[in-house]
């Protein structure tokens, strides 16, 4: 009797084992079949077609129950396949990336349960002329000290980027800059050319891999050079804020021309609440025409604080020994542009890579040559009433009289 209830169980416990797996297969059967198969939808038959710069809107009604979304499939170029999609709640799609005006084939399918597809209804589309092309016919080179200014337009406010290339020694061009941006304008300069006659080549490209054609000119740079750091004195006037932070005496005005930015003890830092706006002069040591200045950021505080976020330059050949503004001449008023446009407190590495390397600004080529200028810093990163400096670097050329 003992064998036979011993049988009796172990014959229980291979029938439950048995049960287990069959239920598992089961389970593992359903959870890799659709969880609902619906019925195909009916194909879009009902739609506008609202022509775009480089593609097209499209906007569409639906008739069918089993819609879940729409979706479109075309060609930017032979073989290169895009697709968009777009949903329940939204009745419109875009197709964009084509790289000329003119006109296009896509289909249009509805969506259903399961991913069931409808049948495909094909659609003409006329695209506008790309904004990559729009770009280029709007850039404008100038000469400029130790190179070229760009100028361009981008009315789209596309992703772009505006390639510069010239003829170098071997008579070929060689690839020497990359300006990417979506800013509806803006402006940029190439330098570290000699004075000679050189060729220069401009062209844009798109996020498609869309290229345009390329503008070339020749142009021979101005003569600029790193000016010397030895000769500039800070003026110290009447009026001016140029003392060091009360709590950090040792953060003086002298750091800001001490060739150091790497420590954020190597700084000109002013006393919280010493007001805004708040200026400073400085003696060149020689009369000096400008050609453009970098501006580096305390570095513990990039993009932050009481590093100038808006600031003017001024120059002067005669200044009043009494601080005053007479006798000088306003050359500017430059910002500090974050690339990412994040609030304060946040930033990309994008941007934090962009201020280490020292802010870049140009001085226009048609600025009288000084040899007292004054920085006038009228807004703070954070909008705080005193300011960090950890250099300002100037270049140019000094002008004998």
């Amino acid at each position: 009797n003992i064998k036979k209830l011993s049988n009796m169980k172990n014959i229980f416990i291979y029938k439950c084992i048995i049960f287990l797996i069959l239920v598992f297969f089961a389970c593992k059967e359903e959870a890799n079949s659709p969880l609902v198969v619906g019925d195909k939808p009916d194909p879009i038959t009902e739609y506008t077609v609202e022509s775009l710069p480089g593609g097209a809107k499209i906007v569409y009604k639906i008739n069918s129950e089993d819609f879940l979304y729409a979706k479109v499939v075309y060609e930017i170029l032979p073989g290169v396949k895009r697709e968009a999609k777009s949903s329940l709640y939204r009745n419109y799609l875009t197709v964009d990336g084509f790289g000329k005006e003119d006109k296009y084939n896509v289909e249009l399918y509805a969506v259903g349960k399961g991913e069931v597809e409808s049948e495909p209804t094909k659609i003409e589309i006329e695209t506008l002329t790309p904004p990559y092309i729009t770009a280029f016919n709007n850039i404008k080179m100038n000469v400029t000290f130790g190179g070229i200014n760009v100028e361009y337009k981008n009315e789209d406010e596309d992703n772009l980027v505006f390639n510069i290339i010239h003829i170098d020694t071997t008579n070929h061009w060689k690839h020497v800059y990359s300006h990417y941006t979506r800013f509806a304008e803006g402006n940029f300069t190439v330098r570290g050319f000699d004075t000679l006659n050189i060729k220069f080549g401009a062209y844009v490209r798109d996020r498609w891999g869309n290229i345009s054609d390329t503008l070339t000119a020749t142009y021979k740079p101005l003569f600029e050079s790193l000016l010397d750091y030895s000769k500039i004195k800070a003026m110290k006037l009447p009026g001016e804020v140029w003392q060091a932070h009360t709590g950090a005496p040792h953060l003086i005005i002298e750091k800001v021309w001490n060739n150091n930015t790497s420590t954020s003890d190597d700084c000109f830092h002013t006393t919280p609440n010493s007001g805004m706006p708040q200026h400073f002069s400085f003696d060149m040591g020689d009369i000096v025409k400008l050609s453009r200045f970098k501006y580096f950021q305390r570095p513990s505080t990039l993009w932050r604080a009481g590093n100038p976020k808006v600031f003017e330059l001024w120059g002067s050949n005669n200044p009043d020994s009494n601080g005053s503004w007479d006798n000088w001449t306003k050359i500017g008023t430059f910002t500090a542009i974050k690339p990412s446009g994040l609030p304060v407190g946040t930033e990309t590495s994008e941007d934090l890579e962009l201020v280490r390397a020292g802010l870049d600004f140009d001085i226009p080529i048609t600025t009288e040559p000084y040899r007292y200028y004054r920085w006038n810093t009228v807004e703070t990163m954070a909008n705080v009433t005193y300011i960090s400096i950890a250099e300002l670097t100037f270049w140019g050329s000094v002008v004998k009289l």
